[in-house]
């Protein structure tokens, strides 16, 4: 069981998404655009501990089948190794460029933990993250909802706290919870505002996660719009996948509307 996200809540491994009342089927529309061809997300079944993911997680897991593959990254830099974002973020060369888990954090200081293997292993599924994507222009971080089939699952509950990191950099959540509902688009969206602009690598205020109980939730920590941008941030994609079961690659770019 999961308990609700409380205010004294500092340790990461303590941090567990809010309860939610709505459990009938949601309605499924298909994602536009979306290569159905299937790859193996298959969960493990043995018990594991929260990983925080970092730089040192973009080389390959050494238990492949212990731990679910990375999340896609897309951006439009090239360049890591910071600088201030090598001059104060030059102009986008390609908006749907893929880039790792280092350069998300060297850019934006995003890190995300994986739902227990524990909780997945007792839910017999689990919602992953499996997508971040960069926009420019809306205000809004969008978290996106895909089924195992790839298809939107409007009506799923997601969550969104902040500030999630204290003075100490410590990994936490605040009494500041914002419950979303998933729109017929496909996504729910957090207005962010102008405490949620940071500099380059910097963690952001703000956490989200899918609220569907009983299932568990990977979490994404340090969103937040880039300083002297037109609220550049990176958009989110979760998939709800189950133990032992392939799932189509939902993953696509732009994470926008058609």
């Amino acid at each position: 069981m999961r308990s609700s996200c409380a205010a004294a809540c500092l340790i990461v491994v303590a941090f567990v998404a809010t309860g939610c009342d709505d459990d009938e089927e949601p309605a499924i529309d298909a994602v536009a655009g979306v290569d159905v061809t299937r790859r193996d997300l298959t969960l493990p079944d043995a018990a594991a501990d929260l990983q925080l993911h970092d730089a040192a997680a973009d080389s390959a897991a050494p238990d492949a089948v212990a731990a679910p593959a990375d999340p896609v990254v897309y951006g439009s830099y090239e360049h890591v190794g910071n600088p201030v974002c090598q001059q104060i973020h030059p102009p986008a060369t390609k908006p749907c460029q893929q880039h790792s888990l280092t350069w998300l954090q060297d850019i934006y200081g995003i890190r995300f933990t994986r739902a227990s293997a524990a909780e997945v292993s007792q839910a017999g599924a689990v919602y992953r993250l499996v997508e971040l994507a960069e926009r420019e222009g809306p205000v809004a971080i969008e978290i996106w909802v895909v089924d195992q089939d790839g298809k939107l699952l409007p009506n799923t509950k997601v969550n969104v706290c902040y500030p999630c990191v204290d003075s100490a950099g410590t990994l936490g959540c605040s009494a500041n919870n914002v419950p979303l509902t998933v729109k017929p688009e496909g996504h729910g969206d957090f207005t962010m505002t102008g405490s949620g602009y940071i500099a380059c690598g910097q963690l952001g205020p703000y956490a989200a996660w899918v609220d569907d109980p009983p299932l568990p939730s990977d979490r994404v920590y340090g969103l937040g719009m880039l300083v002297g941008t037109n609220h550049r941030h990176m958009n989110l994609l979760f998939q709800r996948v189950s133990l032992g079961q392939p799932s189509v690659d939902a993953t696509r770019c732009p994470l926008a509307e058609p």
